[in-house]
């Protein structure tokens, strides 16, 4: 072979001896840059997102059980309040607003304050709004006997006299007419009966779940965060309903005192029968089954929910 044959077949192969090891370099480059991505990707701090109310609607009687995806809201017995009701004014949920006015620091009832609500829900053109403080003592039926939502006198009362006693005919226009779904008492079977279109209501059994957040069940109760206790303003307390006056809650305990002052409020749903309701009780735990009280109870606070054009 000459000297010049043989340099050609050196240098075919070296062409082909750089061709074959392009492909290896390539996926070692690859390779570097995918461990450089993902070493800087995980020394970043997660990004933190925050979930106030657990985004589920509630449709009918067989709605979905919200204790384990409920969120932990903000305190809203802390908020502060932040502006008058204005539908063009941006409030996030769980500010407060005032809205309406009712005897409040007067025990007499002789003068009105304002009513301050928690935004609860912004929901489109609307919101769901729930007083920051009981604001009566009533029964959820004066009557002891099997009632549901739609039969009981605490409806009636709260879209007839309290409605019409705390808003003005200006702000009655911007309080909507609500279908309220009375869902069962899946915990007892008890009937939530039909549902109803009401302009006030209590919250039920789902909307505390949902709104107030869920600790799980404690007993025949539910355990919520403290976002579900609150405390009777002076008129509240002072009020003679049926021979009694609202139930105010203090203890020598130390262990509850930031619970001291406070009273229980009817919500909607159904107790253990049908002559019994839902409430919340001094400390924040939803009384599944008020069997021991009776829905003729006369000591237990009114804590009202609207839904507003907002």
């Amino acid at each position: 072979m000459s000297l010049e044959n043989n340099n050609n077949l050196h240098s075919h192969s070296r062409k082909r001896q750089n061709k074959s090891a392009l492909p290896i370099i390539i996926v070692i480059l690859v390779a570097i840059i995918v461990a450089l991505i993902f070493v800087i990707l995980k020394g970043l701090p997660a990004k933190e997102t925050t979930n106030i109310n657990a985004e589920v609607t509630i449709s009918d009687n067989n709605a979905k059980d919200l204790t384990s995806n409920a969120s932990v809201p903000k305190n809203i017995n802390s908020v502060k309040l932040i502006s008058d009701y204005d539908k063009n004014t941006l409030v996030d949920e769980m500010e407060t607003v005032t809205f309406g006015s009712y005897p409040q620091n007067d025990a007499n009832g002789n003068t009105k304050d304002p009513i301050e609500w928690i935004v609860l829900e912004r929901e489109g053109n609307k919101a769901l709004l729930l007083s920051k403080y009981i604001l009566d003592c009533k029964c959820y039926n004066n009557e002891f006997k099997e009632v549901t939502w739609e039969t009981c006198d605490l409806r009636k009362w709260l879209n007839d006299g309290f409605y019409n006693k705390a808003f003005s005919d200006k702000e009655k226009t911007a309080i909507l007419d609500t279908t309220i779904i009375n869902a069962d008492n899946k915990e007892f079977e008890s009937k939530g009966g039909n549902n109803t279109v009401d302009r006030v209501f209590c919250l039920s059994i789902d909307e505390a779940k949902k709104y107030l957040g869920s600790k799980g069940k404690d007993g025949d109760g539910l355990a919520l965060y403290d976002n579900a206790v609150t405390k009777g303003t002076n008129y509240s307390k002072g009020i003679d309903n049926l021979g009694e006056k609202l139930s105010v809650f203090f203890e020598n305990d130390k262990s509850y005192e930031k619970y001291f002052g406070n009273s229980t409020y009817w919500f909607r749903s159904p107790g253990y029968f049908q002559n019994c309701a839902t409430s919340i009780l001094y400390i924040p735990t939803l009384d599944l089954s008020g069997i021991e009280m009776g829905n003729n109870r006369s000591d237990f606070g009114v804590r009202p929910a609207i839904w507003i054009e907002w």
